[in-house]
């Protein structure tokens, strides 16, 4: 049996078409010739049937899909799972000329709010950087408070320091709890990335 890869191109051309879809040694045995595994292999291994290449599609997702993207974003997926389950669950549309213009458009905006929301905290921030509030608490001579030092007590005295309102969930002491006299640093996470820090300074107000 002749060597199928030493074999003329024409030779090699020859097998009928109905056998596109085998490997090419299945094609060299139909031609009654060998074409070894390894051969197959350099040439990139076992031909595919033609016709059996997956297409896809842009989508826009209409909610959060997980494995996928979230609300909004432009992904590409198989035609099959477009159409097939997405589309009929309306879980995304077409990425059609107008719906990527409104998605533009969308991200435009979201990007413009984002950029307001930190320009809003850095503002923020930079009044209540290195700033000492002084918070009084009831307590016995010693220094001793007769309860804590709360973040609610804290960010009503940033709120007032800053003239805007500081969110008491934001606030993050060096300490777990202040029950004494004296003075404690904390920081408040404004926004993703914005972070001012401050001091608290607690006195004690004598019953």
């Amino acid at each position: 049996m002749k060597n199928w890869a030493t074999q003329p191109r024409r030779k090699q051309r020859a097998c009928n078409k109905k056998d596109a879809g085998k490997g090419l040694a299945a094609l060299a045995e139909t031609a009654g010739m060998r074409y070894t595994k390894k051969e197959e292999m350099a040439a990139g291994g076992p031909r595919r049937p033609a016709g059996n290449e997956v297409s896809a599609m842009k989508v826009i997702l209409k909610q959060d899909i997980k494995g996928i993207g979230k609300k909004d974003e432009i992904h590409e997926v198989s035609d099959g799972y477009a159409r097939n389950y997405l589309f009929p669950r309306k879980l995304a549309a077409v990425a059609d000329a107008s719906a990527l213009n409104i998605a533009r458009s969308k991200e435009a905006a979201a990007d413009f709010h984002e950029a307001e929301n930190v320009a809003a905290a850095q503002a923020l921030a930079a009044k209540i950087n290195s700033r000492i509030v002084t918070v009084k608490a009831k307590g016995g001579a010693s220094g001793r408070l007769f309860g804590k030092v709360t973040s609610k007590e804290i960010a009503a005295a940033l709120s007032e320091a800053a003239g805007e309102t500081v969110d008491k969930k934001k606030i993050e002491l060096d300490v777990k709890d202040i029950r004494d006299a004296g003075v404690f640093t904390g920081k408040v996470r404004l926004y993703p990335g914005v972070v001012a820090n401050f001091k608290v300074n607690v006195e004690v107000e004598q019953a």
